[in-house]
């Protein structure tokens, strides 16, 4: 079905109801009239309602106040900080001998203890509560 025969078959469904109420108006003009009245009346009424209730703009009042402090704000102190401290550094690929011996210390066999029972403790902890 191309868009011609489409075309032709709108065309012939319209055609046959304007020739159908034409010969109903023609055949039983009381009726299409009343019909046709009353179809105005409540087109009228509708329009009217339309015109006669206005949508509540009931917007919620957006002045704003302007803020009056009773007293000066006063901008808190910041935490000291030391002098030789740095907030942010250059992480460095490998450390020298000197940062090394300040900043790693090779733990004792105690400790390694200490701290593999305290992992063992934790995984019972969790295998424990286990079903």
């Amino acid at each position: 079905m191309d868009f011609r025969e489409l075309l032709g078959n709108i065309k012939e469904k319209v055609t046959s109801l304007f020739d159908r109420l034409s010969n109903f108006i023609k055949e039983d003009k009381r009726r299409a009239l009343i019909i046709l009245l009353i179809s105005l009346i409540i087109l009228l009424i509708i329009l009217l309602i339309f015109a006669l209730v206005k949508p509540s703009s009931s917007k919620p009042d957006e002045s704003v106040s302007p803020i009056t402090f009773s007293q000066e704000l006063l901008v808190p102190e910041g935490p000291q900080v030391k002098q030789d401290y740095n907030v942010s550094r250059q992480p460095e690929e490998t450390w020298e001998t000197e940062e090394t011996e300040n900043w790693f210390t090779v733990p004792s066999s105690k400790e390694v203890e200490e701290l593999g029972k305290a992992n063992d403790k934790l995984i019972l902890d969790v295998i424990g509560a286990a079903p």
